[in-house]
């Protein structure tokens, strides 16, 4: 069993909020970041693979879930209902009819995912082409 052990900055209201990992055993992960009084300053998303982080992206926005599909369709969910795409070039913020703070996010296909978020909200997402 491989053992990872990255270092992040330990403050009392950041955290690692998600997750997840392809079969070939890279992994991607959120990191949300919030100031001493809750409200939102941002977050970081981190691409592994071979025992080192290969991408670092820093967002204005907290984003909370990630969803892979594979190395170049990776989903990113956040604050204020913001949507995130990978297409292994470019990290891009995508169109959405989201309001909501978007907690979890399961991608099924480019075309077709569900979004959880805050107040109990289950939404259908559409990706793009």
């Amino acid at each position: 069993m491989q053992v990872y052990d990255f270092a992040f900055p330990q403050y009392s209201y950041n955290y690692i909020s998600d997750i997840d990992v392809l079969g070939d055993g890279e992994f991607w992960l959120t990191y949300y970041q919030t100031n001493s009084y809750g409200s939102d300053t941002g977050g970081k998303i981190f691409r592994f693979s071979d025992d080192m982080i290969h991408q670092e992206w820093i967002l204005e926005k907290g984003v909370k879930c990630v969803s892979i599909l594979a190395n170049n369709d990776v989903w990113f969910g956040g604050k204020s209902g913001y949507i995130w795409h990978y297409d292994g070039y470019n990290l891009l913020q995508v169109n959405s009819s989201c309001t909501f703070e978007i907690n979890g996010m399961v991608m099924l296909s480019t075309q077709l995912g569900w979004a959880v978020g805050s107040n109990g909200v289950l939404k259908y997402v559409f990706g793009r082409k």
